[in-house]
């Protein structure tokens, strides 16, 4: 491709209406500071100590994250979130992205695939990362759930110009 062919691209990317279709997570950061580390009352093991926390969205949400980078124009999100407060910060994430989560739907039955993230805060480097949490829906996604999604699938369909399928866990 030429640089003139993907400028001309890139100069309509702000009028796209872009579908992210799959499996959204929430990605979530906790900055601990080792000095503050104290032994825990019931176990005596290390409490690490946390004096931040981050969000954002990850999976399918890192590509709407990237697409609104770009200065993709209008962003839907389609997928399942559990009813819990990862979704809701998952949710607000996406919002602050000016993503439409509409047919971002909500099950009670599930919780929002998270991946906790501790890190310490004194090195920056990979070193500093501590072991992660991951928190996935380990049973399959139930029929109801898969005829919303079509559903919500179908209702976006005529909004957008084209769909991104990310599928983080198949």
């Amino acid at each position: 491709m030429s640089a003139d062919r993907l400028a001309e691209i890139m100069a309509g990317f702000g009028r796209a209406r872009i579908a992210v279709f799959g499996d959204f997570f929430l990605d979530k950061y906790l900055d601990v500071d080792p000095a503050l580390a104290e032994p825990s009352l019931e176990t005596g093991k290390t409490a690490h100590q946390v004096v931040g926390v981050r969000h954002s969205p990850g999976a399918a949400g890192t590509v709407v994250c990237n697409l609104a980078a770009l200065g993709a124009g209008t962003l839907y999100a389609v997928g399942f979130t559990g009813d819990d407060g990862e979704g809701y910060e998952l949710r607000k994430d996406l919002a602050g992205l000016c993503c439409n989560t509409e047919y971002l739907l909500a099950d009670p039955q599930r919780r929002t695939p998270t991946y906790l993230k501790p890190r310490d805060v004194t090195d920056p480097s990979l070193a500093g990362e501590h072991n992660r949490y991951a928190t996935k829906n380990r049973q399959p996604t139930s029929v109801e759930m898969q005829e919303r999604l079509a559903a919500a699938l179908d209702a976006v369909l005529p909004q957008v110009d084209a769909v991104i399928v990310a599928d983080q866990v198949a």
